[in-house]
């Protein structure tokens, strides 16, 4: 219930707020409900199916600062820089949590106030799809995620430092975070019909690449490749031989029709209409992951980087073209983006695979927080049983 109390007040924020326009303390109920998601990320207790995990290595594996070898995969500098600052000062868990809540969803609410005009759809669209597994799941990423949100906005207003200070800030907490370096690219792109041309003949040639590719053999020959390195090839060996994250045959249902056809429409609307490249090659990167996520589950990790920006795109396209093209049914129009948008993630997370006990949702739900801290034993030790 707390989940859904919370995604519709941030549905009735952005009515308000976005929607009809009202301006009269705004920016209150902006802090206030930054402070909300700050407080349920922070004072949860083992909710989702990694907080067991880096409980455990908080409270053993950072009592002193090492950067051997066996740091280096999944435990980058970074995070065991944070890890190990934290642990001295306490070994309550919840102190740590506390800092990392506090720096992904700052980072997110501000990278929305910056960047877009309608801050709570944008925050809506957050809430919906990826606030819960940035706060109780992928808690070394979301580090990651935050740096990677500081270093678009520098990197589009030409702060080139800052820029490079936060991409290595996010490195530091995750190496997929070298994914930022292609942005580059779109920075340098100049608006003009031959651009455009090639990047859609590039998009269309990379569309039927994909749809003749054998996933699991490139899979393979990647692992077997040897220049991943010792840990990172292990790790990719690990989501290889998982059957929740090994590569598999592209299937295109309603849900995914309809994501990648709002994608294709947003994604046109910023590299024509708007004249966005910057922007728009975002979003043909996120469009790009999202499709070879569909073959290749473990990929979600890396279009995550792109979520946020998607997410203030989409918002100024169903916001913007609803009140200029459909002007008398404009709250109708918005209303249905927002549930088509909806749509395919809250059938993610009600879907229950065969012969799995629990469904997506069940490992953030029912939430328990430090004042009452109920934990599910069979739950957390099937989870862990799949990592």
């Amino acid at each position: 219930m707390i989940y859904w109390g919370s995604l519709i007040l941030c549905i009735i924020l952005t009515w308000m707020f976005d929607v009809l326009g009202y301006t009269k303390n705004k920016w209150i109920w902006y802090y206030l409900l930054l402070i909300w998601f700050i407080c349920l990320s922070g004072f949860q207790y083992m909710v989702g199916s990694d907080t067991p995990q880096y409980m455990y290595m908080y409270q053993h594996d950072f009592n002193k600062l090492r950067f051997g070898d066996d740091m280096v995969g999944r435990r980058q500098p970074g995070w065991v820089l944070l890890s190990f600052c934290c642990r001295k000062i306490t070994d309550n868990f919840m102190f740590f949590k506390f800092i990392q809540a506090i720096f992904v969803n700052v980072a997110i609410f501000f990278f929305f106030r910056r960047e877009s005009k309608y801050v709570f759809m944008c925050i809506t669209l957050y809430a919906i799809t990826t606030y819960l597994i940035f706060n109780f799941n992928v808690l070394r990423q979301s580090f990651a995620v935050g740096f990677m949100l500081y270093y678009i906005s520098f990197l589009k207003r030409d702060k080139y430092l800052l820029a490079a200070l936060s991409l290595f800030g996010a490195f530091m907490f995750h190496n997929t975070a070298l994914i930022g370096l292609i942005l580059i690219v779109f920075k340098i792109l100049k608006y003009n019909k031959r651009t455009i041309i090639i990047l859609l003949a590039f998009s269309f040639m990379f569309v039927i690449f994909l749809s003749r590719l054998d996933m699991n053999s490139l899979m393979m020959n990647i692992i077997n490749s040897g220049y991943l390195g010792d840990s990172l090839q292990e790790q990719t060996e690990m989501y290889a031989e998982s059957e929740k994250f090994a590569a598999k045959e592209i299937g295109i249902g309603i849900g995914r029709m309809i994501q990648l056809l709002l994608t294709v429409l947003t994604v046109f609307y910023f590299t024509w209409k708007k004249r966005d490249l910057f922007l728009g090659g975002i979003g043909l990167l996120y469009l790009f992951m999202l499709v070879l996520n569909y073959s290749i589950p473990i990929l979600f990790r890396i279009r995550q980087y792109f979520d946020m920006s998607f997410y203030l795109m989409f918002s100024y396209v169903i916001i913007d073209i609803s009140s200029g093209l459909f002007k008398q049914i404009r709250h109708f129009v918005i209303a249905l983006c927002l549930v088509l948008f909806s749509y395919y993630p809250v059938k993610e997370y009600f879907y229950k695979e065969p012969g799995v006990p629990y469904r997506y949702i069940d490992q953030y739900y029912p939430y328990h927080s430090i004042f009452n801290p109920n934990i599910d034993h069979n739950k957390i030790n099937y989870y862990k049983s799949i990592k």
